[in-house]
């Protein structure tokens, strides 16, 4: 779900889905099937991404299936990537985006995107102090919902605090 949850938030994202397909892989001269976790179309092409917790990164079956899923795709020009659930959690921009899906369900209203975007301008502004001209903590719903609708950027790679620089892109 995080990782689901990043790749909605990511710019570069273009299109995204759950199990592209099984494929057919011969593993230690066995046939085996095999279907990736998602399938995700961005700038630069297609890629499958399988989600595996690290310690099954450490059995052999994993590790060679996981490599022969690796070079079919390959050949197909299709690029195959392998997250850990650690990864998962120590990456930050998966963290913003589990911070701001916790709004999804603050309105989001005319009216208070022109508020948003009065705070503006043309510059980039401290999170705190857009929250500060809208009238204190009680709209930072509203500011993270703009987030999540990709009406504020953010530096991805750092966390969403009250200290980050965040700036008006009027949607993507």
């Amino acid at each position: 779900r995080s990782f689901y949850l990043h790749l909605l938030l990511d710019p570069d994202v273009e299109e995204l889905g759950g199990q592209p397909e099984t494929l057919d892989l011969w593993v230690d001269d066995r046939r085996v099937r095999y279907t990736p976790d998602f399938w995700v179309s961005r700038r630069g092409g297609l890629f499958y991404v399988e989600i595996k917790p690290e310690r099954m990164l450490a059995k052999r079956e994993t590790v060679v299936k996981l490599q022969a899923a690796e070079r079919l795709l390959g050949v197909r020009g299709i690029r195959f990537v392998v997250i850990t659930d650690k990864r998962i959690r120590e990456d930050i921009p998966l963290r913003n985006a589990e911070l701001v899906y916790r709004y999804r369900l603050c309105p989001l209203d005319l009216q208070m995107i022109a508020r948003i975007s009065d705070c503006f301008g043309d510059q980039r502004k401290v999170f705190g102090e857009v929250e500060s001209a809208l009238g204190g903590a009680e709209f930072r719903p509203y500011i993270m919902r703009a987030i999540l609708a990709g009406l504020i950027g953010y530096a991805q790679r750092t966390p969403i605090s009250e200290q980050s620089l965040i700036w008006w892109n009027g949607g993507r």
